[in-house]
């Protein structure tokens, strides 16, 4: 068996997996080695098979090959896994993924301030009404607990929300400290898409901004440490309204909360007028 780690924006894993462990059982057999080479080997004798291959890589995360064959060389390489719960909904065909869960809820994590407060645990998100469909006459919902963390639930509900039509809805999931916000659902009636949009490099990345399709405005190239990038900005003209008109910003996406941070700015552009705001949107880097 011969393993292959990500090494690109992960220093927790080497190339060759040096180090991790390896666990094979067959029927009531166990056998147990640790990496030092390229090439690990286990002698099954008479068996034509594994029941599974463990492999626990040197960041702690388990990965499992079933039933392998006898007498051939495996390539196993390493799968980025979250820890955090998903959320999964049945969409009339498949089950999709949502989003994950408990971000807001890190059992006896201590902070500046002490221990996360017990209102960090209630955790709100809002799921599409287009994103669900009725299995056997009923909504079905799926959270699948991803065995590198333990997680505990003492409630889970679906809260449905009339609107009127043409409303959107949205629901607060950051993640800052205390005071936490208190839940409330916001609907939106009238909604400013941006007239331009630019990168920090001048670049127009309208198109990228105008569907959530996994095309990104700003494209990072892998660095060190996951989650930490270069500085950069996207810049948002939000056309002629007036000054003292209530704006708000309505961000759909996805960071690493523990590695990075956004920092939204409103400013004026006084170089198209001062009547034209524009919306800078930065993502600064903390560790």
């Amino acid at each position: 068996m011969r393993l292959e780690g990500i090494t690109t924006g992960n220093n927790k894993v080497n190339r060759d997996g040096i180090g991790s462990k390896l666990e094979i059982k067959v029927s009531d057999l166990y056998q147990l080695q640790y990496v030092s080479h390229q090439v690990s080997h286990f002698g099954l004798g008479v068996f034509d098979s594994a029941d599974v291959v463990r492999v626990v890589w040197t960041n702690g995360v388990p990965q499992n090959v079933i039933t392998p064959k006898a007498k051939q060389r495996i390539l196993e390489k390493q799968i980025l896994k979250g820890s955090c719960p998903f959320l999964y909904v049945y969409d009339g065909e498949k089950y999709q993924f949502v989003t994950d869960l408990l971000w807001r809820a890190p059992l006896g994590l201590i902070t500046a301030m002490g221990f996360v407060a017990p209102d960090e645990t209630k955790d709100f998100v809002k799921i599409s009404a287009s994103q669900m469909q009725p299995k056997s006459g009923r909504y079905s919902i799926q959270i699948t607990e991803e065995l590198w963390e333990t997680a505990y639930f003492d409630m889970v509900k679906l809260i449905a929300v009339d609107h009127p039509a043409g409303t959107d809805i949205f629901v607060n999931e950051q993640y800052i400290p205390p005071p936490f916000a208190e839940f409330k659902i916001y609907g939106v009636s009238k909604k400013l898409y941006p007239k331009s949009a630019v990168n920090h490099q001048g670049e127009d990345v309208s198109d990228a901004l105008k569907a959530p399709d996994y095309h990104y405005a700003v494209e990072h190239a892998p660095g060190p440490f996951q989650g930490v990038v270069e500085s950069h900005a996207i810049i948002l003209n939000l056309g002629k309204f007036p000054n003292d008109a209530p704006v708000a910003l309505y961000l759909n996406g996805w960071i690493f909360p523990t590695d990075t941070s956004i920092n939204v700015a409103l400013s004026q552009n006084s170089t198209i007028n001062p009547r034209f705001p524009s919306v800078a949107v930065k993502d600064k880097i903390g560790k």
